[in-house]
Order: structure tokens, then sequence, then C-alpha cells
């Protein structure tokens, strides 16, 4: 009787906790689909999580003759790396128009020599109205497409030197947007931005701020503009065109927000870009033209392990093109150049550097599972009167994973 009383007791609360569970509006609902992550959401809309992990795991190999007249003999270099293995957690909370994307990145060339720490983006987005979307935190800065466009989402093993000199990287801020300005279906797009102008990771020390405007049109209709390749074999043009300005006010990054840091003082760093992206029948066009140069420049000489050391700034100009075209429903092939140029001699260590190259890329799953390989000649001149070049071949092959 006693095991009888026990056995009706525990079927009873059974019962009550599935009534309870199936009447509560806080219950959960999860799935888990390979491409998309592992998502937690409330039956009643109110918050959701979405977990997605990313691996770029790359090989390389690089010569280079060495510059005429020194004497010294050709180096090789081999490398074998993770390249980036990030962590992604978005989703809504309260509201689905309170949204929040944190992303974290545990690779070495992830994180900063200087700080070594894994925050990449951690920012809030407010998206109740059409025309104004509010976002907070660290964030891409919205300048040039090339370095917006995600690193799993390129077309090559990773971006053109043009990014790497002259783009803007994360920074911490303010930004209003609307992807869909008036109504226009995607056709109007804006972004106007306030940051802190130091980086990521970083809070200035008496330094000025970062004032950025991007607008974009999209003249025939709006597309994915954010991913190098024309998966869906557009059947129409798609076009879209970006420009963007930037003022750095005080910066103390000798790229205006990323790479080294000045030691003796400031500058102010004036940066415009400009770029296209059109996209048919599976193949795609890309191509972009950035600018920067610093003024009321506070920074000079100063003494650094017994040596006088003189700072100046980066001023440069440089472009990018890039084709690519699937060759079947699962390869790519693609080409690019990009060239960056000094625009004067007052920075010894600033001299033009161009690539040349392609690359071959499979997709079995898109962007979310691939192997790429390209091969790039790489020409850097060794000083601003172009008097020397040193030549390198770099080939890559990576493979990329994105749960």
């Amino acid at each position: 009787m006693l095991s009888a009383g026990v056995l009706c007791a525990t079927s009873s609360a059974r019962a009550q906790a599935q009534n309870a569970a199936a009447a509560s509006p806080s219950g959960a609902e999860t799935s888990m689909t390979f491409g998309k992550g592992a998502t937690i959401r409330a039956r009643d809309e109110s918050a959701s999580l979405t977990v997605r992990a990313r691996g770029q795991f790359q090989a390389a190999y690089e010569t280079n003759t060495a510059a005429p007249n020194t004497g010294r003999r050709p180096l090789a270099d081999t490398d074998f790396m993770v390249r980036r293995l990030r962590l992604l957690f978005t989703g809504h909370a309260l509201s689905k128009a309170l949204q929040y994307y944190i992303q974290l990145g545990f690779s070495y060339r992830d994180q900063e020599p200087d700080r070594l720490t894994p925050l990449r983006d951690a920012r809030i987005m407010w998206t109740a109205h059409r025309d104004l979307s509010l976002w907070a935190g660290q964030m891409k800065v919205p300048f040039s497409r090339e370095r917006v466009i995600s690193s799993s989402a390129l077309q090559m093993v990773d971006r053109s030197n043009l990014n790497a000199e002259l783009s803007l990287d994360r920074d911490v801020g303010l930004m209003i947007t609307s992807k869909d300005f008036l109504g226009t279906r995607g056709v109007l797009r804006y972004y106007m931005g306030v940051f802190g102008g130091d980086g990521r990771n970083r809070t200035g020390d008496m330094h000025g701020l970062l004032w950025v405007a991007r607008t974009e049109v999209n003249p025939l209709g709006n597309f994915e503009d954010y991913s190098e390749v024309d998966f869906e074999r557009s059947t129409k043009p798609k076009l879209s065109l970006g420009v963007a300005t930037a003022y750095n006010e005080a910066t103390a990054r000798t790229r205006s927000t990323f790479t080294e840091s000045f030691k003796f003082g400031t500058l102010d760093y004036r940066h415009a870009s400009a770029d296209v992206m059109l996209k048919l029948y599976g193949a795609s066009l890309q191509a972009e033209a950035i600018y920067r140069r610093g003024d009321k420049v506070v920074v000079g000489t100063g003494v650094e392990n017994g040596k006088t050391v003189t700072e100046a700034p980066r001023n440069a100009w440089g472009f990018m093109l890039q084709a690519g075209v699937r060759v079947t429903s699962g390869l790519e092939a693609a080409l690019r150049y990009s060239d960056v140029r000094p625009l004067d001699d007052s920075n010894k260590r600033m001299v033009r550097d161009r690539e040349v190259g392609g690359a071959l890329s499979y997709y079995w799953h898109k962007h979310d599972l691939k192997l790429q390989l390209d091969y790039f000649r790489l020409l850097t001149d060794t000083d601003p009167a172009s008097t020397a070049t040193i030549e390198r071949d770099r080939v890559r092959v990576q493979t990329q994973v994105f749960f």
C-alpha cells in the first residue's frame, strides 16, 4: 500500500509539472543546425540566445628575393596556424527590437600583441524604428566595405594589403544606422557614429574622438552585398555603391585605430573611401579606394633605447580590384590586385606595397564549410623613392568550419 501511495504521488507530481511547463510562458525551445548554431528561444519570444563557433586553419609558404645590391640571401618561411578561432553569441532580450552581439577571438592573431584579450565585439542594438537604429558598444567602424565584410565571408584566404594598411578597425562608441532608410527596401542605407578613436579594448588618455559617416545606395534593389560570392547566381544585375568619410582627432595609433602606438605624441587623421560591389550570374566584382592623411601633427622626436626616434604620419592612398566567378556549383575562381602608395616622403617607413594573385575555393556548405587556396606575388619598395623592390611569393591553404 505504501508503494502504491508513493507511485500515485509521483505520477501526480509529474503530471502537475508537465501541465505547469505547458502553461508557463517562460518555457524554452531549442534548435541546432550546422551553419546557424545552437539556439535557445523563449516560447513567448521574450528572449533568445544563439551560440556559434568558427575556426580557420591555415598553412602558408612564403619566399622572397633579397633587395638588389644588398648581398642578402633570399628567405623562405613556412607556417601552420589557427588563423581565427571565434565564439559568437547573438540574440535578443525583452523585445526582438533589443538585440545583442558578442564575439570572442582566441587565436593569437585574433588579439593585439600588447593587449592579449579575446573580446572583439560587444554591442547592443535598438532596432525598433525603420529609419533609425541605435548601436552601442565595441564594433567594427562602418568605413570600408572590405573591412566590414566578415572574415568568414571572403572569397580569398584573407583581406587585401589595402585593408591591412588603410582601413579602420574596431572601436568603442555609438552609432545610428538604417538599412532601409525611408522605406526604400534596402536601396538607401546610412551609418553615422562617434567612437573613442584608439581602437578596441582601449581607453584614450586625453585623446580626441573618431567621427564616421557612411552611405550606401543599391540602385537595382537590395541584395547580399556583404558576402563576396554570388551564391544565388543572380539573374539580374545587383549593384551596391558606398562612400565614407572619417576624422580621428588626436589619435595615438600609427594607423589611426590599430597596430603600433606613437610614443611621443598624437595626430589628427582624415579618411575617405569609396567602394562598389556588383554581382550577376555567379560572378562578382568588388573595387575599393581609400585615402588617409595626418595633420595637426603633435608627434615628433624622442629617445628610445638610447636611439633618437622620429615619428611621422602614415600618409597614403590605395585601391583594390577583385573579381570572382563560380565555375561549378561548388568551385569558384577569383583574382585580385591591390596597391598602396605613400602620399609623400614624410615617413620613411611608408613605402609602396602591391599584391597580385588569385584563388580557388570549394564550398561544400557556402561559407560555413569551405577550402581555399590562394597565390600572390607581393612587391614592396625599400624606400619612398622606389629605388628598389623586394619581391615575394606567397601560397596559402585554409579551411573554414562555421557551426
